[in-house]
């Protein structure tokens, strides 16, 4: 069950890696990766999918992911479902 508005916090992952512009390599640490727009939480989720409006604290990375404006954070809050 998805526990709506109770922080919840991202452990137990690993550093990521990402690719930068100039085609260099980067590593992040790791969080929740959310979606700053309501279309690119439709691009990068599978059909049928739910997508929900957070809130979110402690960000550790910004960038693009799959060409869309994302952010990685320690904490998220799920506040409701959007559809």
């Amino acid at each position: 069950m998805i526990p709506i508005g109770k922080w919840i916090a991202a452990s137990g992952w690993s550093y990521s890696r990402a690719r930068l512009w100039d085609d260099q390599y980067t590593t992040y640490p790791p969080g929740w990766h959310i979606s700053l727009t309501k279309i690119g939480a439709r691009k990068y989720l599978d059909k049928g999918k739910i997508i929900y409006k957070v809130e979110y604290k402690d960000t550790v990375a910004e960038g693009l992911q799959n060409r869309n404006l994302t952010v990685v954070t320690r904490w998220m809050k799920i506040l409701e479902k959007v559809e």
